[in-house]
């Protein structure tokens, strides 16, 4: 598993790769004290060819900072592989769009 926090892509052949991404992203945001942390994710466009497949959509992730509720909508794109009939991640790119504080507390 790797992961580019600098750039956000991140790839694996393994099949945990979600949750090894999770586990350094929630380590990665507790660091910078982000909480209470929600993503939403709308596909847009999916494209599959045979066990290969890509998922272009938009996504929101809110979370709380000290300075209070903030919103990042971006880009999401995930790779996807089919192995014994399950859907695997093996990359994604963030292509962040947008940052605003938000008036909702939850």
């Amino acid at each position: 598993f790797k992961c580019d926090w600098s750039s956000d892509v991140c790839s694996s052949d393994l099949p945990q790769a979600v949750n090894s991404w999770w586990a350094d992203y929630t380590a990665l945001a507790t660091s910078q004290g982000l909480t209470d942390i929600a993503f939403v994710f709308e596909s847009r466009y999916v494209d599959i060819a045979g066990d290969a497949a890509y998922v272009v959509g938009d996504a929101q992730v809110d979370y709380r900072l000290q300075s209070g509720s903030m919103r990042d909508v971006a880009t999401w794109t995930f790779c996807l592989v089919r192995r014994d009939g399950a859907w695997l991640l093996t990359a994604w790119a963030w292509g962040h769009r947008d940052r605003v504080a938000t008036a909702t507390t939850r």
